[in-house]
């Protein structure tokens, strides 16, 4: 009469149980992707904020360039990696970036405390 059997029921709740994970997985690469993406840009970014634009060296200012590019080619190549790709490849722009944005911040006399030119995750360091 139209009705579900409860093997049917049971097989729809497990394949529902089945794709939510399988959502929740995939939502947390895209954030990672997202987040990896967004700093490459903030980066940029700041490079040319006019309170960092004549302090941070030329050399970093051109190594951090490098990496913001390559790390924009390298997303747009794998933009199916994996998210353990994905957060190391993040990693490895805050390992140079943090250095070179500390060095400016005190060359102007910034507070460390009110962030690190709008950089997420970098306030307080």
């Amino acid at each position: 009469k139209g009705r579900l059997s409860e093997e049917e029921i049971k097989n729809i709740l497990e394949e529902a149980e089945k794709y939510k994970s399988e959502d929740e997985e995939l939502k947390k690469k895209i954030t990672a992707k997202n987040d990896l993406e967004s700093f490459a840009y903030q980066m940029r970014n700041t490079l040319d904020d006019g309170k960092f634009k004549d302090v941070i060296k030329k050399e970093d200012k051109e190594k951090v360039e490098k990496a913001v590019k390559e790390c924009i080619e390298w997303v747009d190549k794998n933009p199916n990696a994996e998210l353990d790709e994905f957060q190391s490849k993040k990693k490895e722009l805050e390992d140079l970036w943090k250095p070179i944005i500390m060095e400016a911040y005190k060359q102007t006399g910034g507070q460390q405390g009110q962030g690190m030119g709008g950089m997420p995750g970098m306030g307080g360091m």
